[in-house]
């Protein structure tokens, strides 16, 4: 979600999920974003719901289990914020998307860079 406007300003969006829910689904960039973004927070849910019902086994193996989990954890969490923090995606405006949620959108400024 976070790499769409970047990509469809430079034509290489077509592997991008809101690209593809688009046009599997017929909707607007609005209705692509509010989707994925509903998605997102099913799983998010989901992930979260499944964590408290994982099976416990010995001492040592639900140690390493648990770090595990959390780890997966703080990597979704961490490539979040870390898509607000570069400048890849948004510039020098990272922070105040990530507080605002409103992107302004880019111009397209080419044909596409895979060719």
């Amino acid at each position: 979600m976070v790499s769409y406007n970047k990509e469809q300003a430079v034509g290489d969006d077509q592997c991008n999920v809101l690209t593809i829910a688009m046009h599997q689904f017929d909707f607007d960039v609005n209705e692509a974003m509010s989707w994925a973004s509903e998605r997102h927070f099913s799983l998010q849910n989901e992930f979260l719901a499944l964590m408290k019902v994982v099976p416990r086994f010995s001492p040592e193996v639900n140690k390493e289990l648990d770090e595990y989990i959390t780890g997966v954890a703080n990597w979704a969490r961490a490539t979040a914020c870390w898509n607000f923090e570069c400048k890849r995606y948004f510039g020098e405006m990272g922070l105040k998307v990530m507080q605002t949620r409103e992107v302004p959108m880019l111009a397209k400024v080419g044909a596409g860079i895979l060719h």
